[in-house]
């Protein structure tokens, strides 16, 4: 896939969870900025809607000078969407990460639950600096919406196959789900992660007349594809795969998380079930071939 001036991006690299939400990711969309340095960081500054350390977080992100998708994982943050992967991950796991990034995630994956991963990255640079953990069992430099790309791996050996944030950046995410169904194991599961692009920020975004696209979060500018919570079960359901789990990160306004944690937490429950289409910045489901 490549941006609109034909530079290589990545498939991705978030992780995935997949229990109803009860804890939030800090993550709002930036206003549009036209590239990273001084510009970003006074847009940082200036997102009202973020709260001071998730500013910090995009500030990091936004400076990468070597990949854009090199994040702090947040394994031991509660409200981090990665927490959620690992709790759904089994101790043991065989798993094929799709868009590994810098291998973060499957290094945690590898070293605290004694997985075996390997991961599929389009960006060779990031695929090296994943191969450079020591973690992998391989790291394939490649499309996965060609099948050519995980031509080699055993059908039938996956426990998991993971898209984290990924199918967003493709323009056949169905032809991408088709290529690994067949490597999972026969009880195995499909899991990801995609932005909803009907959360409450980016409706108000719309009312106001905006939609401008952003070096990262929701409306990236490398995204392709645009999900809501019917679109993205349809997705799963039109490729044989069924849903058996479901769920979605709460993003809510920064100020809610200057609140007491106890409160902050009874809002995030509350608005969660109450309406989730509307603070569900993620949408995450867990499927199962049928």
């Amino acid at each position: 896939m490549f941006q609109p001036d034909g530079v290589p991006v990545s498939l991705g690299g978030y992780a995935v969870a997949f229990q109803p939400t009860t804890t939030p990711a800090l993550v709002v969309s930036l206003p549009h900025v036209s590239s990273p340095g001084e510009k970003l960081k006074r847009a940082v500054r200036r997102t009202p809607f973020l709260c001071k350390r998730q500013r910090a977080v995009w500030h990091n992100r936004g400076m990468s000078e070597k990949f854009a998708y090199d994040y702090d994982a947040g394994f031991d943050d509660p409200s981090n969407k990665n927490a959620w992967f690992a709790q759904a991950i089994h101790r043991g796991s065989n798993i094929l990460e799709v868009g590994c990034a810098t291998g973060y995630v499957g290094e945690y994956l590898v070293r605290e639950l004694g997985c075996r991963v390997t991961g599929v990255e389009y960006v060779l640079s990031a695929a090296e600096r994943s191969r450079e953990r020591g973690c992998y069992d391989d790291v394939l430099v490649g499309d996965v919406q060609d099948p050519a790309t995980v031509s080699g791996l055993p059908m039938g050996s996956f426990d998991f196959v993971l898209f984290g944030d990924v199918l967003e950046h493709l323009f056949q995410p169905n032809k991408a789900l088709e290529v690994v169904k067949p490597l999972l194991k026969p009880d195995g599961h499909i899991l990801i992660c995609v932005p909803s692009i009907v959360h409450w920020s980016i409706r108000l975004r719309v009312m106001k007349g905006q939609f401008d696209y952003t070096e990262t979060g929701p409306l990236d500018r490398t995204h392709v594809h645009f999900f809501t919570p019917k679109s993205a079960r349809e997705l799963m359901a039109a490729t044989g795969l069924r849903i058996i789990r479901d769920g979605g990160v709460v993003w809510l306004p920064a100020v809610v998380y200057k609140f007491p944690k106890a409160l902050r937490h009874r809002l995030e429950c509350a608005f969660g079930s109450a309406a989730p289409n509307l603070v569900h910045g993620q949408i995450l489901l867990d499927a199962v071939a049928t």
